[in-house]
């Protein structure tokens, strides 16, 4: 499910999907989808020939996020049982920056078509990177970035362990 992201009367013209939002070319059409972002690390050739086949004119740019030593393991009493390995984090966080210029560099096209951010879920790397976005572009801090994508997608994981200090709000 395509989530736009919105607070009341402002539209930030963004959206959070999935990877089977992405591959759904009818569903992104009737989403005014008109640019996609994707950082889920499937293979763009895939993708790309979807929207051929469709004979849809998408904006496709691709800057996979991979790194998955930064997910947290939880156990039954909900205990983190993992440590993050810093080399881990460092790539990660490397991947989000580039994916974050990406989408700092696009431009919007007419009034009412958005940008789809999307990673395999649609509930960790891409809310991320929205939150960065409008914390950046908008916002001005994360925990309330947070809190309006949220609203707009409810399931999402919030993680704040991956805000390195340099992307702080100084807190």
């Amino acid at each position: 499910m395509i989530s736009h992201i919105t607070n009341g009367a402002i539209d930030y013209r963004i959206a959070i999907g999935t990877l089977a939002d992405v591959l759904n070319p009818r569903y992104v059409k009737e989403e005014r989808i008109s640019t996609i972002l994707n950082i889920s690390g499937v293979r763009d050739e895939i993708i790309l020939r979807v929207f051929r086949d469709a004979g849809l004119n998408i904006f496709y740019k691709s800057h996979p996020i991979t790194e998955s030593d930064v997910y947290p393991i939880i156990d039954e009493k909900g205990s983190r049982i993992n440590n993050l390995d810093d080399d881990a984090v460092q790539r990660f966080l490397e991947q989000c920056e580039l994916a974050y210029c990406e989408l700092s560099r696009i431009k919007f096209g007419a009034p009412m078509e958005r940008v789809l951010v999307n990673c395999v879920a649609g509930i960790d790397r891409s809310p991320f990177i929205v939150a960065k976005y409008l914390r950046d572009k908008f916002i001005g801090g994360w925990e309330r970035s947070y809190e309006i994508i949220k609203k707009c997608r409810p399931f999402i994981n919030i993680h704040m362990e991956w805000i390195p200090d340099i992307w702080s709000d100084g807190k």
